[in-house]
């Protein structure tokens, strides 16, 4: 027992350190470079965790089945260290950027706090599902080889809507592309709710499409509403506030599919959440045509 909480301490203590790599980290540098082709960029960036994680996993089992769980907590700690090289060669110089004095109107301005809301509501709503997936297969009678294979179009979906909505989002409105996105997923929840096992691959696609824009989205919408003076900041709140409702997700969904018997109530309330998500994100100014009001920018 006493290794449990040293194995909580560490965990804790990777989950604040690996931070600085996260996209709150080089999201800005990526929107600071690219204007014109920013939807894609931040794709393509984000497009590589998706790779990542389908690749390592496979990998660190054959490492750990010839070599031990040690060796692989070294060989996970050789692969992170491996981004410190094209990370240096790729830091710019050090010329100082002249920043305002301050950010607090855009954190309390009302576009922010409609960005932040719809953001939140939709990983709030559909978020937890990914962790409940193979579960809710698995009583709806999968077998356990089947439901993982099924749930591996997550990731498959992750990477795929990730690139094509960065690709999107330089050519049409943003928040319609999320809320479409949000549409999707919800039609995938009810497909699942009502057919179950039958259209578990549908409800895998629809949900890693939404998990994928969510994170193009946020960066980018964040970025061209705001500007990129204080972006660090705020698509950091941003962020958290996506990864804190993402937290919480699994938890309403659980609790809710233990007081009903099933999933298919946490189901039809995840299409509720994504249709005050979707009413929330067609609210939300255009980008492309500069018609966001400078008040809302700053008040």
């Amino acid at each position: 027992m006493e290794t449990v909480p040293a194995y909580i301490g560490v965990m804790a203590a990777i989950g604040f350190f690996a931070a600085c790599s996260a996209p709150v980290a080089y999201a800005r540098a990526v929107n600071a470079v690219f204007d014109r082709s920013r939807g894609l960029a931040l794709g393509l960036t984000q497009m590589g965790v998706g790779v990542a994680a389908m690749v390592v996993p496979p990998v660190l089992a054959l490492v750990v089945a010839e070599h031990g769980w040690q060796t692989g907590y070294l060989a996970l700690a050789a692969i992170a260290a491996l981004g410190i090289i094209p990370a240096l060669a790729l830091r710019g110089g050090n010329e100082a950027v002249t920043r305002p004095a301050s950010n607090g109107g855009q954190l309390r301005s009302p576009l922010f706090l409609a960005l932040l809301f719809a953001f939140g509501t939709m990983s709030l709503a559909f978020a937890g599902l990914l962790t409940h997936f193979v579960p809710m297969l698995r009583e709806a009678g999968v077998d356990a080889p089947t439901a993982g294979k099924i749930a591996g179009a997550i990731g498959a979906s992750v990477i795929v809507s990730r690139l094509v909505v960065g690709w999107l989002a330089d050519r049409l409105e943003a928040p319609r592309i999320a809320a479409a996105c949000c549409g999707l997923c919800a039609l995938g929840c009810l497909a699942l709710a009502w057919q179950g096992a039958a259209f578990a691959w549908i409800g895998a696609v629809a949900l890693g499409t939404a998990m994928g824009a969510e994170a193009d989205l946020i960066g980018y919408l964040t970025a061209r509403y705001f500007g990129i003076a204080h972006y660090g900041r705020l698509y950091a709140v941003q962020y958290a506030s996506f990864m804190l409702m993402g937290g919480v997700s699994p938890l309403w969904i659980g609790a809710l599919a233990d007081a009903t018997g099933g999933y298919r109530a946490a189901l039809l309330v995840t299409v509720f959440g994504l249709a005050v998500a979707i009413a929330l994100f067609l609210r939300l100014p255009k980008v492309h045509t500069g018609s966001a009001p400078a008040a809302q920018l700053t008040a």
